[in-house]
């Protein structure tokens, strides 16, 4: 099911990849449930109208819209605003991959999987990071935007005992 609701993605004009966790966890030959799928290049509503065609979905995400649909969880390339009322998010189909991908936590956490041609997109060395045990991040700034990468940091040192890089600590 899911390589046709990719197929059905690239046939409107957008891109989707496995993003995050899962991507790392294929590489560790580690199981993971954890299915998070970027879509690029088609609107909320487009990819709405693609899913209802495989099943019953939900809407979740306050700042931003994710389908649910079984397992799988869709969501955008965002970006993060600080306006008048605090941080907002703003969807952006638009976005590269290249963008997207800086706006990650960790090296590790940056692949993207391409299951259309089981390629996977490592723009910023996690490969090479998960095979030396290293937890290195993208830049600091993604751990001002979020101060609560810090303690993910503790815990994936703790779950797969990696060191933490010199820069990131």
């Amino acid at each position: 099911m899911l390589k046709s609701i990719f197929k059905d993605i690239t046939s409107s004009g957008g891109k989707a990849y496995i993003v995050g966790g899962y991507v790392r966890d294929k590489i560790l030959n580690v199981e993971s449930k954890d299915v998070d799928i970027e879509v690029y290049g088609i609107t909320p509503q487009e990819l709405k109208n693609i899913l209802q065609n495989y099943g019953r979905i939900r809407l979740v995400g306050k700042s931003y819209p994710i389908y649910l649909l079984e397992d799988y969880e869709f969501s955008f390339p965002h970006k993060t605003e600080v306006g008048v009322k605090g941080e907002h998010y703003k969807v952006d189909p638009k976005m590269t991959i290249e963008e997207a991908c800086a706006r990650r936590d960790l090296t590790i956490n940056s692949m993207l999987y391409d299951p259309l041609k089981d390629e996977i997109i490592d723009i910023y060395g996690g490969q090479e990071d998960l095979k030396k045990g290293i937890l290195r991040y993208i830049s600091p700034e993604s751990f001002q935007v979020d101060p609560l990468r810090i303690l993910r940091v503790a815990q994936f040192k703790a779950r797969f005992d990696f060191q933490v890089d010199e820069e990131t600590e």
